[in-house]
């Protein structure tokens, strides 16, 4: 997105977050919002989505039904490795290792996939 940045280092992945304005669902993502439903963009849609992914990785890799702890840095290694290439390719400053996958990363997809996408200015 034109608004979005990385931060004083590079990104680990990239996740769906919109790239427009509110309101308009073409380019933005749709949301639960007080009332309703809203399409809305930012970080705020971002971090809930690899979260998401996230507690679905522990879900899969948890050891028994009650504990689901799992070691962060095999999260961490599940997350970026079923990532989809975006941007330049390989690992890059804008997209990390790519955007997150929620289906890949719980059916163990590591085969490498690329999206062509802008790359980012580095």
């Amino acid at each position: 997105s034109s608004y979005s940045s990385w931060g004083s280092g590079w990104a680990d992945v990239a996740a769906p977050g919109g790239n427009g304005q509110n309101g308009n669902c073409l380019n933005t993502v749709l949301s639960t919002i007080p009332g309703g439903w809203g399409c809305i963009q930012g970080t705020s849609m971002a971090a809930p989505h690899t979260t998401g992914v996230t507690a679905l990785i522990i879900s899969q890799l948890g050891r028994s039904q009650t504990d689901f702890r799992v070691d962060p840095d095999k999260v961490y290694r599940q997350l970026t490795r079923t990532a989809v290439d975006m941007g330049d390719k390989g690992y890059d400053k804008c997209f990390g290792s790519g955007r997150i996958d929620s289906l890949r990363a719980v059916q163990n997809d590591t085969t490498y996939k690329f999206v062509q996408t802008p790359a980012c200015p580095e």
